[in-house]
């Protein structure tokens, strides 16, 4: 059996007490105790408040058929406004596709979607690359248009999260974006 000095054992009790004393305060509410007491609390990070690991996923293909769809209308209301004659304006992967009755409506129509045309990412890229096949025009959107449209997305769904989660007072969030989906777990050799 061990067997301190009586000093070493009121040392290591008075140390004990003071520790005891200085941690009271983060487990009560604040106000409880008199106010000549110092109140310090220790900031209980999302984990040890009992927090929780949330993964979420941006559907890139629903946004991307959106902004498809978007650029489709664009065109349509640009060759109506302009009173040039197509058959049909369609959306489909990465691309919009115009069919006009003859070339001479597909140089018009190039020229009423001049703008569109000329649109550009925030990046200072172009965003749409024109291909001509007989008299269809198909309005492909660029790899650097693609990238942009999948930042922005992300960038908001953070801009989202981050504030309803700020709404709620949960102490030291983190919040973060990806581009890429997680893989799984890296598997340990032992």
């Amino acid at each position: 059996m061990l067997h301190f000095s009586r000093v070493k054992a009121a040392i290591i009790l008075g140390v004990c007490l003071i520790g005891m004393l200085l941690a009271v305060p983060s487990f009560l509410k604040p106000g409880l105790l008199p106010s000549w007491i110092p109140q310090p609390r220790i900031n209980l990070g999302l984990d040890l408040q009992g927090g929780s690991y949330l993964l979420l996923e941006v559907d890139v293909k629903t946004v991307l058929k959106e902004r498809l769809l978007d650029l489709r209308s664009q065109a349509r209301q640009a060759l109506i406004k302009a009173r040039v004659p197509h058959n049909a304006v369609t959306a489909h992967d990465q691309n919009v596709t115009i069919d006009f009755a003859s070339e001479a409506d597909l140089i018009a129509g190039r020229k009423a979607l001049a703008d569109l045309l000329q649109e550009t990412t925030p990046s200072n890229a172009t965003l749409l690359t024109p291909q001509v096949e007989g008299t269809r025009l198909t309005l492909r959107l660029s790899p650097a248009a693609l990238t942009d449209l999948t930042s922005k997305a992300i960038e908001q769904s953070v801009s989202i999260v981050r504030r309803r989660i700020d709404e709620t007072g949960v102490n030291e969030p983190a919040i973060r974006g990806s581009r890429f989906p997680r893989s799984g777990r890296a598997k340990g050799h032992g």
